[in-house]
């Protein structure tokens, strides 16, 4: 049986335990929490480094369309054939590419020069590339066209004779026989029906007799 002070007793706890409630005192926290959930502390933030880019050290390249080297008859509309350039980084950059030197002028008979260049958004420079055009008369260009055609028949002729001799050797029948051969051929396309055949037929169309 309950005496009257036991109920003080209690009635006296309950007021206290509502006051810790209302109140949020700490005190209550630490009675009552008997397994806290400890807070984190903040973690140091951890700057991940830049890698550091690799610098761009290759040229563009650099290639002419058509022949480094033109002749034209005096009076014919010269048309530039261009330059194509890609880069490694860069890709087509043949937009890029600024031609500089000699106007051609085909009225008057003499050497030009085109000069090619281009470079990257890195500032690597490809290697110039230079277009030779020759303007000159027509029954010139006739006579230039021979030289070359008996140039290109000598220079055949020569590295036929040379594929014999690595072929069978140098001083055998087989090698003689072989050189006998390529200056046949090569002498029937440079003389026979070739180069001067190919001279005669422009210096006629062209009036130069």
């Amino acid at each position: 049986m309950k005496t009257k002070h036991t109920k003080v007793s209690t009635l006296i706890s309950i007021v206290i335990l509502i006051f810790l409630v209302l109140t949020g005192c700490d005190i209550f926290e630490k009675i009552f929490q008997l397994n806290p959930t400890p807070i984190p502390a903040d973690e140091p933030a951890t700057d991940t480094p830049t890698p550091t880019p690799t610098p761009d050290i290759i040229s563009p390249s650099l290639v002419l369309i058509g022949s480094s080297s033109m002749i034209i008859p005096q009076n014919q509309t010269f048309i530039d054939p261009g330059a194509t350039a890609t880069d490694n980084i860069d890709g087509d950059i043949s937009f890029n590419i600024v031609i500089s030197g000699d106007i051609i002028d085909t009225t008057a008979v003499g050497t030009y020069y085109i000069y090619y260049n281009v470079s990257d958004s890195s500032g690597n420079n490809a290697e110039q590339q230079t277009r030779t055009v020759i303007v000159e008369t027509p029954c010139r260009i006739c006579q230039l066209n021979f030289n070359k055609c008996e140039s290109d028949c000598k220079n055949g002729e020569k590295e036929c004779i040379k594929n014999c001799e690595e072929l069978y050797g140098i001083d055998t029948e087989d090698c003689w026989q072989c050189t006998l051969n390529c200056m046949d051929i090569w002498s029937e396309g440079c003389v026979g029906w070739g180069c001067a055949d190919l001279e005669q037929k422009c210096m006629i169309e062209n009036g130069c007799y």
